[in-house]
């Protein structure tokens, strides 16, 4: 069986040539390219197959674009503040961004924000999600990571009682830089990472720290193999470590050295900080970012460099996908774009600038006379095209066009509360549309 083609997508600080650049895996060739702004670290995402998602670096926007063959336009979408970490659940359902120390939850298909928690004391830097969108983890520079409930947080989106993390471990003494979740839903284990050069294992479904690996430098970076026999950190110093599992005795501390630890595997190239990294499909490719302006692909059985791209700037982010066949097909039909994202949960009295109208009840005997009219008229009355223009502009029947019998008066009275509560609906809509206006 042939093996699926894979792209790289990579993305870098100074937007000069691209904002998003897609490469064959294998040839290195440019596949195709985005342009229009620069992506904040953390923020690219791919929504079903069909969407390419990057929030700004320095403002708080989210470009998206359709994936098609031919120059895709850009579009941009006004969030609440700059986006510092996010993440797409696997169905392409629902988009999770951290922004500042607040955790926001939306619906893509209709733009609705489900939730909108604090989640840390200070500004969130990753966020990962598990593969059957059960559980949220958060890593901040409170050095606190949280794991999060999916369906606590959207269903106790109103109520702040419930947003309340499944467990949280302040283990670590200095901000979390990195963190990374396996394929295995509720029961997946996650690394965190830390400047206080730590790597932590965890255990989601008991929430017990099962191994700590202290190593002799800060970390910046950490992916894991899918097989959960190695996991690869990123330093910054440059240096990338592939670690093996396997000698290492559960809820123990494992000191990493390279003359001590035989299993160990160096990856020397980059002469500064590792910025990303990311395993292909079968994990014998790792693909790493700096900010030496590179990015290099390695052999991970061997520890070899197998090819290195230059790029005008810091590398912000790196993906491996399948080969969207959306790119090179003329007969794909384009999705509709993404729509606009909601800034504030509705129903929340709380929030500055949302403005509630009620149209009070004072038609309780007219709506009792309709429901008498539509039980016992057998007839129904209508009027002319030229009487109901009439109507609507002054409020009053022609008296050629007035009923005389009883069922034509009631009928009469159907119509004009029908038209009074079409243009109450109409003047609602416009003191809503000119509400959101200010508020924009």
């Amino acid at each position: 069986m042939e093996k699926p083609r894979e792209v790289l997508w990579s993305t870098e600080s100074s937007g000069q040539l691209w904002n998003t650049c897609v490469w064959d895996l294998h040839s290195c060739s440019v596949e195709h390219v985005f342009k229009g702004g620069i992506s904040a670290a953390k923020s690219l995402c791919i929504v079903g197959n069909s969407i390419l998602l990057s929030a700004e670096q320095d403002k708080p926007l989210l470009h998206n674009w359709v994936l098609k063959r031919r120059d895709s336009k850009q579009n941009r979408i006004i969030l609440p503040g700059k986006v510092t970490a996010a993440v797409t659940t696997k169905d392409g359902h629902y988009y999770i961004a951290a922004i500042g120390q607040n955790l926001h939850i939306w619906e893509l298909s209709s733009g609705r924000l489900l939730a909108l928690v604090s989640a840390h004391y200070q500004p969130i830097r990753c966020v990962c999600v598990t593969e059957d969108g059960s559980s949220i983890i958060t890593g901040g520079d409170d050095a606190i990571v949280h794991c999060w409930s999916f369906s606590s947080l959207v269903d106790g989106a109103r109520n702040v009682a419930q947003n309340t993390p499944t467990w949280s471990f302040s283990n670590h003494s200095l901000p979390v830089t990195d963190l990374c979740v396996d394929s295995f839903g509720a029961k997946s284990r996650v690394f965190t990472i830390s400047a206080d050069q730590t790597c932590r294992l965890y255990d989601i479904s008991t929430s017990e720290q099962l191994a700590t690996f202290v190593f002799d430098t800060g970390l910046s970076q950490v992916i894991s193999h899918t097989a959960q026999s190695t996991f690869y950190v990123g330093t910054l110093m440059g240096h990338i470590y592939r670690v093996s599992l396997y000698p290492v005795s559960m809820k123990s501390e494992y000191h990493v050295s390279t003359s001590t630890d035989k299993n160990l595997l160096v990856f020397n190239g980059h002469s500064a900080e590792v910025t990303c990294l990311v395993l292909n499909i079968d994990g014998s490719i790792l693909a790493s970012g700096s900010k030496d302006m590179s990015v290099k692909l390695w052999h991970t059985s061997s520890g070899q460099c197998i090819r290195t791209l230059p790029h005008k700037g810091s590398i912000t982010n790196l993906l491996i996908t399948s080969y969207p066949s959306q790119l090179s097909s003329e007969l794909f039909s384009p999705v509709a774009g993404l729509k606009q994202l909601e800034r504030h949960l509705h129903g929340n009295n709380d929030i500055d600038g949302t403005v509630e109208v009620t149209i009070p009840d004072t038609q309780s005997q007219e709506e009792q006379d309709i429901l008498f009219c539509r039980q016992q008229a057998s007839s129904v009355y209508q009027l002319s095209a030229a009487d109901r223009l009439t109507f609507s502009h002054t409020g009053q029947l022609p008296e050629s066009s007035k009923p005389q019998s009883a069922t034509q008066q009631l009928e009469t009275k159907l119509f004009q509360t029908e038209m009074k509560l079409s243009n109450a609906l109409t003047a609602n809509k416009e003191l809503y549309q000119f509400c959101i206006s200010k508020q924009v």
